[in-house]
């Protein structure tokens, strides 16, 4: 009896068409594109207020109000809505109608890293107005688990991007 061929497995998912992939590869580049767009826009608010001591941070109360409601915005962008936009994408070019391992992992990395930025974010915020700084020194030692899950998703996402701008040029 013959060995049973395996078919060649496709880069692409058979049951999404062109049209819904390149959709979703768009879906990938302007979030990507609104993403760095905060990101730099991030970059002009002083950046020590994330580092600053209580005394600090208190006096510059309302300059921090606006760095986090700025940064909040960029945590949904990247930690929430962008693992949707990859998910989607990776639908499409994975096999069977799922996203390729290392997408998967890149989406935990971002959706871990939004979470801790959160959290982060908002004992910075609470102790805005603490009298002890306890909220703060907590805050302040979660800026290393934000960055070992938030740079090896933003790592994966430019894999993804770079995918997404390939499967465009390939149509």
């Amino acid at each position: 009896m013959p060995a049973e061929t395996v078919p060649e497995t496709r880069v692409e998912h058979e049951a999404f068409g062109r049209e819904e992939r390149a959709r979703r590869a768009w879906a990938v580049i302007a979030l990507f594109a609104v993403a760095t767009a905060l990101a730099t826009a991030l970059l002009t608010f002083p950046q020590d207020i994330q580092t600053s001591g209580l005394a600090e941070l208190q006096s510059k109360a309302q300059e921090a109000r606006d760095f986090f409601t700025a940064d909040y915005v960029f945590i949904v962008l990247y930690g929430l809505l962008g693992p949707v936009a990859l998910w989607r994408f990776g639908r499409a070019i994975g096999r069977d109608g799922h996203p390729p391992l290392w997408l998967r992992l890149g989406i935990l990395f971002l959706a871990g890293g939004g979470i801790v930025d959160a959290l982060e974010n908002t004992l910075i915020v609470l102790s805005l107005q603490a009298t002890g700084d306890g909220a703060l020194v907590a805050a302040h030692a979660l800026a290393i688990p934000k960055y070992a899950f938030a740079f090896p998703g933003f790592a994966l996402a430019l894999v993804a991007l770079v995918r997404a701008i390939r499967s465009l040029a390939t149509r």
